[in-house]
């Protein structure tokens, strides 16, 4: 398990995602509940223990709410998505905003709430650039496996700009 101490997260301003982030996504896609959930614990410790940059702070809190939702609490991971959704506009930069919405996307398939994931999932991939990740990601994300017969998640992706 990772250190829980307060720590900064040093000069470069990446957002390192912690490993228990990772074996929750894991033991989620192995259907192993329990272990998803301690996984889960362990990452949202992780996130809320250490001092964000204000530039970090809003992936960080995408990344938490998706611990959240691996941990089971929808409720938790919903109110995080909807405090951060307010602050779009302040966004460094654009790359920001769509990483955040494919995360949101992500956490909403983890909830179970096809819609929402594919709303944002649409959001994302409109403003992503013929150079960006995010439809490639999708195809290949077992995460979204749930969804790769849906005639709208198909849709998704076929409008997307190809590379």
């Amino acid at each position: 398990m990772e250190s829980v101490a307060p720590r900064t997260t040093g000069p470069s301003g990446v957002v390192n995602n912690a490993v228990s982030q990772y074996r929750a996504l894991f033991a989620f896609l192995q259907n192993d509940e329990k272990r998803a959930r301690a996984e889960a614990a362990a990452a949202r410790l992780y996130y809320e223990g250490r001092v964000w940059t204000e530039r970090q702070r809003p992936l960080v809190t995408a990344e938490l709410a998706l611990a959240n939702a691996f941990a089971g609490d929808a409720g938790a991971a919903r109110s995080l998505i909807l405090r951060r959704r307010d602050e779009l506009r302040k966004l460094p930069d654009a790359f920001a905003e769509i990483e955040m919405r494919y995360l949101w996307a992500t956490t909403m398939v983890v909830m179970g709430d096809r819609e929402s994931a594919l709303a944002e999932l649409r959001i994302a991939v409109t403003q992503a650039s013929p150079f960006e990740f995010v439809p490639s990601l999708a195809r290949l994300d077992p995460i979204w496996s749930s969804l790769k017969d849906d005639p709208s998640f198909k849709e998704i992706l076929k409008s997307a700009k190809p590379l």
